[in-house]
């Protein structure tokens, strides 16, 4: 009777904890509206891909939303349907899993600590891991970390529960709770592989499975049982969705996997019962039900050994298991953003010194003990060495590590214990209050800064999570009712925060803005420059952009830090933002060129004189005859100007500029004829109109003309004037005094190097006198002196006028190092 009514008052106390604790989780959830993180986003987004493929609920749909995803196990989002379904389609619905899914860990852990050790420990296990920062973090917000925790928990639970594998019942349930750990992530198995390769070999199975390898003997009556069950549980993945998985990468041989996985489940099964069958036999089962992932998607260990062993594009350090901080990285983590300095100081000496001195002799918790003990130690080896790192990463072993700690209190005298326990719990529950009262929030900065300090761990509206950084409904309702019939939308987004990024916006966009197209700007690869040129409105913020990428970061150059180039010509400020941090966010839209912007690209015909304008600009500035000229080539040629001139533009003072213009359009800048002379055309194709690019010099010279006699055919040249230096990368200008008969002569200007070699040439019509003309020399240059010489030849022919001696050397031009940003 007293052992019923203190179990009664443990129960009792537990049911109390996880009343306060899931109305706090539910009270953060309703009140926030900023979700903090960047991964959430996109655990939302895929949860909406799968709502609608199981918007109509067949065989093929179901098995089409466990292999829609690529990189990430379904389960999460598979599970999360039924709270759609229940709640409607919103954030707060789908993070209701994550509240059912930390009621179910505190059930485990409550479970598994009063089998191991006893009913208050287990209540204080419970207690401590409730409170801990990122438990609750986890909880509120939509990340993984909480399924994990929950498989990783049940694969240990029903690992205990099969006492050594003797009983089939749990051997299956633990077989079960093996694959729904590896439909929930990748991590969960090498986490449980120490204890469960420790029991397996305590209950003799690897003895018992080499004895069978050794003397093979097969049972025909379960080989039956088993070819029959593989072949009715493959024929109800296969039947009704031969096309479905014929465009997986397996294709039919996914099939033939499911059949062989089943089968040998169910041969084990089918066995006599023994340790060994019924290991064998739940492995089985797990690897049969992990299979239709992870052999459904096997493409996805392509990115899975990037994001493990390489570096996942430039996130982490590459696989070295020889760096040392691979062994320590885990434990700064547990103390600054999981415990907190206090936390650990209090929790810490405790559970070492306590499990040190008893050396796995805490009476009859040995065997458990031990159990919890390989699970951390599986942990830290599973985590250690990869590339890929993360606080997150620790969640599911949380529980363990309460369950330890509380084990720990096992043996000291009642009153010491009680008083250890009370402090752990005021230290947790003041830091779980910080994070879940925004009243309590101040406390942060009144108290010692010895608090964990976690981004995901927040209050619900204050800091990161303070209502102001949630724009992104007024963001999307502003664009689609100022431009309601553009479809797409295109939307280039510039903001990375972990409250303010492109995962909140698609999450969104999906589910109310289906005509908004998201450009992610703020990463490498996704548009760059011409992808927020093409956007018909673009999302910015100033101040600390420094999670942006570096193709992001040259946009915001252009938008901040360039007043003379594109963006100021083509794009307005629509509407501010200022944020609770000081910045201010800022909704631009392009008010030029087209609504739908296509992808242009030159015409093969003009792509190589294309090629030369963007190798040749960097630096200096480009007047274009209309903005979409201006536009055309940001989008097809990924160019931003260092400064846009139009024709109207007041007179130029630079040494070398660039023009795009209109056929005959030069002529109504009469400053660019006056003071330029043109050095280089060509025409390009510009959008479906012929355009003419050309380089100018400014006539610019640092020298007198030079005097020259020299007669070729019926033309005398008298003299030449040239700069005596220029930069690689800039126009030369040059005017040659001429008189003579020059009707259909051609004027060939030419960059020579000390071997003759041609560097440069631009060519002329003899028109008038003196000509003014010049070349351009290329970027690659190199540094020194050249010479300048002119041809003259027949404009009809080609022929020189003079053939003996065609090059007139005019002098030499020192060409000094490019300076550019390429």
């Amino acid at each position: 009777m007293a052992n019923w009514r203190e179990r009664a008052r443990a129960w009792g106390l537990l049911g109390l904890l996880l009343g306060v604790h899931v109305w706090a989780h539910l009270h953060w959830i309703w009140t926030n509206v900023t979700p903090v993180g960047y991964d959430l986003g996109g655990h939302l987004g895929r949860t909406l891909e799968v709502a609608d493929v199981l918007s109509t609920l067949t065989p093929r749909t179901l098995l089409q939303a466990f292999t829609l995803t690529d990189y990430r196990p379904p389960l999460l989002y598979v599970l999360a349907q039924p709270f759609y379904w229940l709640f409607g389609v919103s954030m707060d619905s789908a993070q209701y899993l994550n509240v059912v899914l930390f009621v179910v860990i505190a059930l485990l852990t409550y479970d598994l600590g009063r089998r191991v050790f006893d009913e208050w420990t287990a209540w204080l296990a419970v207690a401590l891991v409730a409170f801990w920062p990122l438990t609750a973090a986890m909880t509120r917000l939509f990340y993984m970390e909480n399924l994990q925790t929950a498989a990783l928990l049940l694969i240990v639970w029903s690992l205990w529960r099969t006492q050594g594998f003797r009983s089939r019942r749990w051997s299956v349930i633990w077989g079960v709770a093996l694959g729904l750990g590896m439909l929930a992530k990748w991590t969960v198995p090498p986490l449980a592989a120490l204890p469960v390769l420790w029991a397996m070999t305590r209950a003799g199975v690897w003895s018992a499975v080499w004895r069978g390898v050794r003397r093979p003997r097969l049972a025909w009556r379960a080989l039956a049982v088993g070819c029959v069950g593989g072949a009715v549980v493959t024929l109800a993945l296969y039947a009704p969705n031969r096309d479905l998985v014929a465009g997986l990468p397996l294709g039919a041989w996914l099939a033939v996997a499911w059949f062989v996985l089943w089968a040998c489940a169910f041969y084990a099964f089918a066995l006599p019962p023994s340790p060994a069958a019924n290991a064998v036999g739940g492995l089985f089962v797990g690897a049969a039900l992990a299979s239709i992932w992870y052999l459904g998607r096997i493409d996805f260990l392509n990115e899975l050994m990037d994001a493990a062993f390489g570096t996942y594009g430039g996130n982490y350090d590459a696989f070295n298991p020889l760096r040392l901080r691979n062994y320590t990285r885990y434990f700064g983590y547990l103390v600054r953003e999981h415990w907190g300095v206090l936390g650990t100081l209090v929790v810490a000496p405790v559970l070492v010194w306590r499990w040190w001195r008893e050396r796995w002799r805490l009476s009859r918790d040995a065997e458990g003990a031990r159990l919890l003990w390989l699970t951390v130690l599986s942990a830290y080896i599973a985590l250690s060495l990869p590339s890929q790192e993360g606080v997150r990463n620790l969640v599911p072993l949380l529980p363990v590590l309460a369950l330890l700690a509380a084990g720990a209190l096992r043996g000291v005298p009642r009153r010491w214990a009680q008083g250890v326990a009370l402090v752990w719990l005021a230290v947790f529950g003041v830091q779980w209050a910080m994070i879940t009262f925004d009243g309590a929030a101040a406390w942060r900065t009144a108290l010692p800064p010895v608090w964990a300090e976690s981004g995901a761990a927040q209050p619900p509206a204050s800091g990161l999570s303070d209502p102001g950084y949630w724009i992104a409904p007024d963001v999307l309702s502003t664009m689609t009712t100022t431009t309601p019939d553009v479809d797409p939308l295109v939307f280039g987004m510039l903001i990375s925060m972990p409250n303010m990024n492109r995962g909140h916006y698609r999450y969104l966009i999906h589910t109310t803005y289906p005509q908004v197209e998201l450009l992610a700007l703020t990463d490498d690869g996704r548009g760059g420059w011409p992808g927020a040129v093409r956007s018909l409105w673009l999302l910015t913020k100033d101040g600390d952009n420094d999670d942006v990428e570096s193709e992001g970061q040259r946009i915001l150059r252009e938008v901040y830090a360039n007043p003379d180039g594109l963006f100021p010509l083509v794009f307005e400020a629509f509407k501010t933002y200022p944020l609770p941090n000081g910045e201010t966010a800022t909704l631009w839209r392009r008010t030029r060129g087209h609504v739908v912007m296509p992808k242009f690209a030159p015409t093969p015909e003009t792509a190589p004189a294309a090629s030369r304008l963007a190798a040749w600009l960097d630096g200096h500035p480009l007047m274009v005859g209309t903005l979409e000229h201006g536009i055309w080539l940001a989008v097809a040629l990924d160019l931003a100007p260092e400064r846009v001139v139009l024709p109207d533009a007041p007179r130029e003072e630079t040494r070398t500029l660039f023009s795009l213009l209109m056929p005959g359009q030069e002529q109504g800048v009469a400053w660019l004829r006056s003071d330029y002379a043109p050095v280089h055309t060509e025409w390009l194709d510009v959008d479906g109109m012929w355009s003419i690019w050309q380089i100018w010099a400014r006539l610019d010279f640092d020298r007198e003309p030079q005097p020259l006699d020299a007669t070729v055919g019926n033309v005398r040249l008298r003299g030449w004037r040239a700069p005596s230096m220029r930069r690689a990368g800039e126009a030369v200008p040059l005017v040659l005094d001429w008189q003579g008969e020059g009707a259909g002569v051609r004027a060939s200007f030419r960059l020579l190097g000390e071997d003759g070699r041609l560097l440069a040439q631009h060519d002329a019509d003899m028109t008038s006198s003196p000509l003014r003309s010049g070349l351009f020399v290329p970027p690659e240059t190199p540094p020194g002196a050249y010479q300048l010489g002119v041809v003259l030849y027949d404009a009809q022919t080609g022929q020189p006028l003079d053939a003996d001696q065609p090059l007139v050397v005019l002098g030499t031009v020192h060409i000094e190092a490019f300076e550019g940003d390429n």
